[in-house]
Order: structure tokens, then sequence, then C-alpha cells
């Protein structure tokens, strides 16, 4: 009589999945791919790669482009602006009552 083994199954939870990203010792595309399949998310603190490949010109460009964007959100935001195009919303609603 052979005995035969049945195969088993766990259920890896993300954090399970999380910590073995942590400590295996995977290419780039291996972690990429094991993370999008698993949907496990990159730890917040990790650097973002720059893929320029050390072009300073194009360094430059991309400051000078991140720069411009966090002013245009900053002026975007104002509250002075906001609050004057908050008023003539109200006063609209108030209209339609």
């Amino acid at each position: 009589m052979t005995r035969t083994r049945k195969p088993t199954s766990k259920t890896l939870t993300k954090t399970e999945i999380a910590r073995g990203l942590r400590n295996a010792e995977l290419s780039r595309d291996e972690e990429l791919v094991l993370r999008m399949r698993h949907g496990v998310s990159v730890p917040l603190d990790t650097p973002l790669e720059m893929m320029d490949g050390g072009n300073a010109e194009l360094q430059a460009r991309l400051a000078s482009l991140e720069l411009a964007t966090m002013q245009a959100i900053d002026e975007q935001g104002s509250g002075e602006k906001r609050n004057r195009n908050r008023e003539k919303i109200l006063e609209t609603l108030k209209k339609l009552r």
C-alpha cells in the first residue's frame, strides 16, 4: 500500500507576503511582479528611483517642472481665491431656494 500526500495550500496574508519580500533577494522586476500580483504596496519611506540615466540637464529640467507644478498648486489652493469662489457658489445656491 502506497501512501499519497494530499497537496496542501495555505493562504498568505499581505503582511506575510510583504515580510517575505523584505527578506528575499529578488531582482527589481521579480519584486515588482510579486507586489502587483498580490497587491502589496511599496513602503512609504522608499525613495523614488531616477530613470534619467544620470543626465544632469534632464535632472535640472525635471526639478524646474516640479517647482513650477508645486507653485501652481499653491496658487490654485490660495485661501483668498478659494473663498471668493466659495462665496459665489453659496450665493448661487441661496438664489435657488
